[in-house]
Formats: structure tokens, sequence, C-alpha cells
């Protein structure tokens, strides 16, 4: 930017110098030096040039979409702590602590729960059941991106997916490449370990790709949560 200011600079000055000069002094300027009017005019289309690569580039959020699953899996902040209790995974100081939360975070009567919640014997199921409750979460969030904004999953270039407490491997980026048919050549991320924070990196994260980016181009981002892994 600093090289933009400085030739932009010159190039006025040099403009400046022409218009205050004389005509007749301008025409033996141009007289004995042909050049002058064309290395003006190449100077001042490298500098269009060299601002339009310089500038910041303008990211726009195209649309976005949030899963709801089906009515079935709705159930009461008191049937949620009741499920939980009855799992007798957590001591009593644990099931404290997770009461104290569910109350400040404003956890209602429209909550809803992954299949495993509701599963009386979940001791060997919890992996498949942590896939299944990715799949459908953020299967049915991408379903309805895409048709609403009517963007076949060719035209995406960038994927990252933000899920805090289940990093899989395969990898939950590979199970949306995979599900979609997304380009061989297209950028992946997996973002896991930051808690909430992880979706509002994720989108700083696409911008900063965004910008660097020489030609127009799309990212999807998906931020999900797990918690079958760990019931």
């Amino acid at each position: 930017m600093k090289l933009f200011h400085l030739s932009l600079a010159t190039l006025l000055t040099l403009i400046l110098t022409l218009l205050t000069t004389t005509p007749t002094t301008i025409t033996t300027t141009t007289t004995n030096h042909p050049l002058l009017l064309a290395s003006l005019s190449f100077s001042a289309l490298a500098l269009l040039l060299l601002y339009r690569r310089s500038r910041p580039r303008l990211v726009l959020l195209v649309d976005y979409t949030c899963y709801k699953p089906d009515f079935d899996r709705k159930c009461s902040s008191e049937a949620y702590k009741y499920f939980i209790f009855d799992s007798r995974r957590f001591s009593r100081e644990s099931e404290s602590f997770i009461s104290d939360i569910l109350a400040k975070s404003g956890v209602g009567d429209e909550v809803y729960a992954p299949p495993l919640v509701f599963q009386t014997d979940n001791t060997d199921t919890k992996l498949r059941s942590a896939i299944q409750e990715a799949e459908e979460g953020m299967f049915s969030a991408v379903d309805s991106l895409l048709d609403k904004t009517h963007i076949h999953p060719s035209m995406i270039d960038i994927l990252i997916v933000a899920c805090s407490v289940f990093a899989p491997s395969p990898s939950l980026s590979s199970l949306v490449v995979n599900k979609y048919k997304l380009n061989p050549d297209i950028k992946t991320y997996n973002l896991s370990g930051m808690g909430c924070s992880a979706a509002t990196v994720s989108i700083d994260l696409a911008a900063k790709i965004l910008r660097s980016a020489w030609k127009p181009t799309h990212a999807l981002i998906v931020a999900t949560e797990n918690i079958s892994l760990n019931w």
C-alpha cells in the first residue's frame, strides 16, 4: 500500500508538471520525448491494477440454515435431567454441576436430544450413535442450505467443520466431502477442542481464506456439536 501511495504521488506530480507548463514547452517536451505520454498511460494502468489487487476483498454471507430435529426428539428440561441422571454415569457432584449449567444456560422445555439419550442400554453404541448424531445434523443442515441457495456442491472450494468434543477419524469433513461428492482438490479444515468459540473462529478463518483467493470462491461452514460420545 505504501508503494501504491508513492507511485500515485509520482504520477500526480508528473501530470501537474505538464498542466502548469506553457503549450510551447509541452509541445517541445512531447516532440523530444514521444514516449512520455505512453509512459504516463502505462503508469496509470499499472496503478489501477495494483490498487485492485491490494484493496480488501469483500466477503459476503450468501445464506445460513439451522438443523431442527424431528418432534420425537423433543423433551422437557426435567425429562432431559432425568435421562442424564438415570444413566448413572455421573457422580453427585457432577450431577449438581450439570443441573446448575442447565439452569444458567436457559435450557427450557423446547430441548431436542439425540437418539442415544432416549435409549436404556447405551453402553456399546456410543461411537455409532455419535456418528449418527453428527451425520444427521450436518447432512440435514447442508441439504437445506444448498436447496435455499441453489449452489451446486461442485462450486464449493472450501469446507470448514467445527465440532468441539467429537473429532473422529475419518474426520467429519470427510463425511461431508463423500456425501456430496465435493471436488477432489477442495480445501478442508476441522476445528475441535475450542468450545462454542469454534463456530466464530471458523467464520474468521473462512473470511481470511476467501480474501486471499485469486478467483471468486464459495466456502461452506458446518458448525455442530455432539454429546453422544460423552454420554
